[in-house]
């Protein structure tokens, strides 16, 4: 499941490995006590991140990895989005980019809907 194809890893590899396994096919504890987070919940939630993220929305109970695009269709930020119902989403973003990550998807200069 997982490659030794790195350069001096130091003794780490074998725990971290255990610990990945683990956590993939168990159960396991993440502290995000540091990172952002933000909650997006209701009809409108889906559409307003399809809209905003280069990401295909992951099914409920799922996570992907989305970036939040300009208008221009550059990289704004990059966040964690789980979904956890069919309305609600959870998106993990840096500390230092939380409110920055909020006021853009908040913001009425959101990039337009693209029709054709």
């Amino acid at each position: 499941m997982f490659k030794r194809e790195s350069v001096g890893t130091g003794g780490r590899f074998d725990p971290v490995v255990r610990e990945c396994s683990a956590v993939t096919e168990r159960a396991g504890v993440v502290d995000l006590t540091a990172a952002g987070k933000l909650e997006l919940r209701g009809p409108g939630a889906a559409p307003l991140l399809d809209r905003l993220t280069a990401a295909e929305l992951p099914a409920p109970g799922d996570a992907v990895t989305a970036h939040l695009l300009t208008a221009a269709g550059r990289v704004y930020a990059e966040m964690t989005v789980a979904r956890l119902d069919e309305l609600t989403f959870f998106c993990i973003t840096g500390a230092a980019s939380e409110r920055h990550d909020l006021r853009y998807i908040c913001s009425p200069t959101q990039p337009p809907t693209l029709s054709g």
